[in-house]
């Protein structure tokens, strides 16, 4: 339900950029920090995060079919969830100080 109109103005192009390079730097930190989730740490998230039960097939598998949808697969889902993890360790510690 979005007006077209709205993304050319220069104030949600402002936030876009900002959200661009607040994401660039989160993740430069995250890599410079050397921070990154094991495997295990995803698949104990994945199968217990309600927030995902939706790309869960009732046998616990991955549903390779939604993460097309979207446009990835499941070694993009992996690695988006990394970063997400990473970052959010970096927010963790800047926020603590």
């Amino acid at each position: 339900d979005a007006d077209p109109s709205s993304f050319d103005k220069p104030e949600f192009k402002q936030q876009v950029l900002e959200s661009l390079v607040r994401e660039y730097v989160l993740s430069a930190a995250s890599r410079d920090l050397n921070l990154r989730a094991p495997d295990a740490r995803l698949v104990r998230l994945f199968a217990t995060d309600q927030q995902y039960a939706f790309l869960r097939n009732p046998d616990g598998s991955l549903n390779k079919g939604l993460l097309q949808a979207q446009g990835m697969n499941a070694a993009q889902f992996q690695e988006r969830l990394r970063l997400d993890m990473s970052v959010s360790q970096v927010l963790g510690g800047v926020t603590k100080l």
